[in-house]
């Protein structure tokens, strides 16, 4: 099979697979040049663009690499599997504790609902809530807040 006959069929290949390609062998990069007022030498396949810095590579491959040398952090972002059923800190049952035993000081009652509401960015759900809430630890920890707050009204909560 001559050199010519192996191109052929190499390029009916490709066609057939990417049906959206030009007909013409040189055509795709002088079109996509044309469009953009880039150079040739920048085919329209490049299409692996940073979303950080918008430097374009011609491999998903190189992108990859650049972002986790140029952009540490957002690669660690993006790797980082979310939290699914995580731990809860001891900081975080301190907080909800504090927060539900001046809720009942104030209003008398504290729901999930007020809870969710009362830690914003406390980026747990209302099922999480209310899970940990049935825990005994927790209520040991809310009827100690209370006990403290009646022992000392005129202390004041700590600004954040």
């Amino acid at each position: 099979m001559g050199k010519t006959q192996a191109q052929d069929r190499i390029r009916r290949k490709v066609l057939f697979c990417h049906p959206g390609l030009p007909q013409e062998p040189g055509s795709l990069a002088q079109s996509s040049a044309a469009q953009t007022g880039a150079s040739a030498t920048v085919s329209a396949v490049s299409d692996w663009t940073c979303p950080v810095c918008g430097r374009v590579f011609t491999t998903k491959t190189g992108l990859g690499v650049h972002k986790r040398r140029a952009h540490p952090e957002v690669a660690n972002a993006e790797a980082a599997p979310n939290m699914v059923k995580r731990r809860w800190r001891d900081e975080e049952l301190a907080l909800m504790a504090r927060t539900e035993a001046r809720l009942l000081e104030e209003t008398g009652r504290c729901t999930k609902a007020d809870l969710l509401q009362s830690l914003s960015g406390f980026e747990r759900t209302l099922e999480a809530i209310k899970g940990k809430r049935r825990c005994g630890e927790y209520k040991r920890l809310v009827q100690e807040c209370r006990q403290k707050s009646r022992t000392n009204p005129t202390q004041e909560q700590p600004s954040a």
